[in-house]
């Protein structure tokens, strides 16, 4: 317990009395079992023996349970938590089981803590059964450790050493603040999960990853999974399981998928057939070549003399998208049509299905998320102008690592001129305006999860279109008017949905997709 004392985070006993360890974790009322000295330690053979001893008197009924301050642990992907394990395979770990969870810092241990555990663990390779009962020998023999191994610790041994001089432990601050009423733990954590969404950067020194990838290799830590970096500007990434290995590109292509997955979805005109094929309901389409559109060598069918979209056949992200609300001018449907071809040699006009805009993530098949897609936009508030309102959504973002910032564009000073305003104009206090006619993220779009309020014959239609293409992983997009009716229309299917809108929406709840998708693969646990 002379080690423990700079981790003690327990100002009171039961009867609230300060004690004298100050960590209740670690009193004779902490979280153990009595076992404690019970257990030889002076050698492997010694360890396993008296835990056996234990097994067989019905103490413990497996090694899991064996609660004292350090033990010897099998490996993680062991099949089973049994000292059996630990002799036939080997001791794949020492765990430290003596520390308190320190309210002060976000991971509930500092890095001075862990340094310092380091030089108590090589100390005690020197040290056998004799550990230092007094502290400030302790703090001596571990310094003469760091100095003889080169641990690099120095830091780490002064600032223990300045405690054990001034007292200022861990329990000392939070009597201190209890005592003048500013220990506000709630706050504290509401303040950490705040950071650790937004601000924590846990791989650092690979800034060209994409954000997904950087989403799913947090989900992988969290569950244990070890991950190494191939190609950063590709966002290729290994990842190493209990079970497996797996490659996965720009957080959603794994080797589960056809390599020709991403090839067939692009043509938006051919996947669109297909599901028609299989009675899934889509919006009419017809399709013009660039000859077609340059030559004025074509005759648009009825399609063109309503509400339409007009979009490249193979472009993702939004890009080269128009929408007619209404039925469109001649001039207009002609720049639309020129625009289109920047983006594609094949330009699409389907009809315009009113509702609102879903996205359905799906992995090994089935539905996992629904988001509803909003466009980029802004509520007035009587005070500010377009522009400010821009700007104080952008720094209000529920998770403001992971959005994209709202761009204002073409399309957005057109939208404004409808409305007959401008960047300038001060909207009326409550006033919805759209910036953008499409929900693309890359556009400053939002999402709202609704993975539990949309109806499962939805949910059938998007798994039916998935399995068209056995897809393992991927996004279908349907428009639906109403969710309490029955109709819709699948738009498309996508080979690299975006795995961060679905994660970490704007509204509602945070989905675990990347911790799903490793199970999938066999990976977790």
């Amino acid at each position: 317990y002379t080690f423990s004392f700079f981790f003690d985070a327990s100002p009171t006993d039961l009867c609230g009395n300060t004690v004298k360890t100050n960590s209740f974790r670690n009193s004779v009322n902490g979280y153990n079992n009595g076992l404690l000295g019970r257990v030889d330690v002076s050698s492997k053979e010694k360890y396993f023996a008296s835990v056996q001893e234990l097994l067989d008197k019905g103490h413990i009924s497996r090694t899991g349970e064996l609660y004292i301050p350090v033990r010897a642990r099998e490996a993680v992907n062991s099949s089973t938590s049994s000292l059996y394990a630990l002799r036939n395979a080997h001791i794949d770990h020492i765990e430290l089981r003596m520390f308190d969870v320190d309210p002060f810092d976000i991971c509930g241990i500092s890095r001075d803590s862990i340094s310092l555990a380091t030089a108590f663990v090589f100390c005690c390779f020197v040290w056998g059964e004799a550990v230092p009962e007094d502290k400030k020998s302790f703090i001596s023999e571990c310094g003469k450790i760091n100095d003889t191994l080169c641990l690099g610790l120095s830091d780490t041994l002064m600032s223990a050493e300045n405690t054990l001089k001034t007292g200022d432990t861990i329990s000392r601050r939070i009597r201190e603040r209890i005592a003048d009423h500013s220990f506000d733990l709630m706050g504290l954590a509401v303040s950490y999960s705040l950071t650790a969404v937004n601000d924590a950067e846990i791989i650092p020194g690979f800034d060209r990853l994409e954000s997904a990838t950087k989403k799913l290799i947090q989900d992988a830590v969290m569950l244990g999974i070890d991950y190494r970096v191939i190609d950063e500007k590709r966002s290729i990434v290994e990842f190493a399981g209990y079970k497996a290995n797996e490659v996965i590109v720009q957080a959603t292509r794994t080797s589960r998928d056809s390599c020709i997955f991403e090839y067939v979805t692009d043509d938006k005109l051919y996947a669109r057939e297909l599901f028609a094929a299989a009675g899934i309901r889509v919006p009419k389409t017809i399709s013009l070549t660039r000859a077609q559109i340059e030559n004025g060598s074509f005759s648009v069918s009825a399609l063109v003399n309503r509400p339409s979209v007009i979009k490249p056949k193979s472009a993702n992200y939004g890009d080269g998208i128009t929408i007619f609300e209404d039925v469109p001018k001649g001039s207009d449907m002609e720049y639309a049509l020129r625009r289109t071809l920047e983006y594609d040699d094949t330009v699409l006009i389907e009809e315009l299905v009113c509702g609102e805009e879903y996205r359905f993530f799906l992995i090994g098949g089935r539905v996992r998320s629904v988001v509803k897609r909003i466009p980029a936009n802004v509520i007035g508030d009587g005070v500010h102008t377009v522009k400010e309102l821009i700007a104080i959504k952008e720094a209000t973002r529920r998770f403001k690592r992971w959005e994209k910032t709202i761009i204002v564009n073409e399309t957005t000073h057109r939208m404004l001129k409808a409305l007959g305003m401008d960047s300038d104009t001060v909207p009326d206090n409550g006033k919805q305006i759209y910036l953008q006619k499409v929900s693309n993220a890359s556009l400053g779009g939002e999402t709202a999860d609704v993975t539990d309020e949309i109806p499962q014959r939805f949910k059938k239609a998007a798994e039916k279109a998935a399995e068209l293409f056995h897809a393992f992983i991927c996004g279908v997009d349907i428009i639906i008017p109403d969710i309490t009716g029955d109709e819709y229309a699948l738009l498309e299917i996508n080979d690299n949905p975006g795995l961060l809108i679905s994660e970490v929406p704007g509204i509602g709840k945070e989905r675990r997709l990347g911790q799903e998708i490793f199970a999938e693969l066999g990976l977790g646990m």
